[in-house]
């Protein structure tokens, strides 16, 4: 059972290194800042506009859709992703990404079928 524990573990931490060279690959592209937010989670502050949000996003899943198709491995790696806008209701960094995590839950729900789909600005 030990072994199946520690087999795990490195395949999980093989996939969190992978995502963040992915992650820091894309990031360059805009001027962003990355930083490992908690234990699978990333953070990306960059100073973009709707529309190299929705393109670095893209990249990513781009990235990660093509790592996944080389890696060989009989599972793919998935990520889902918030964003938020740095707006005047936002008073502390902590409120923006609560922000971004309601965002990506309820895409992750949206995703699932279980929740409509909103309008998009």
């Amino acid at each position: 059972m030990r072994g199946m524990r520690m087999k795990k573990l490195c395949s999980q931490l093989l996939a969190l290194v992978l995502l963040a060279g992915i992650l820091k690959k894309v990031c360059a592209n805009y001027n962003g800042v990355l930083a490992r937010y908690g234990g699978d989670e990333f953070c990306i502050a960059c100073g973009c506009n709707s529309v190299e949000v929705r393109t670095l996003i893209a990249s990513i899943q781009r990235e990660l859709d093509a790592a996944n198709a080389a890696s060989g491995k009989p599972y793919q790696i998935e990520i889902s992703i918030g964003c938020a806008r740095l707006e005047p209701d936002i008073a502390t960094v902590h409120d923006l990404i609560d922000k971004a995590d309601q965002e990506m839950y309820h895409l992750k729900t949206r995703k699932r079928g279980t929740a409509p789909a909103e309008k998009q600005d």
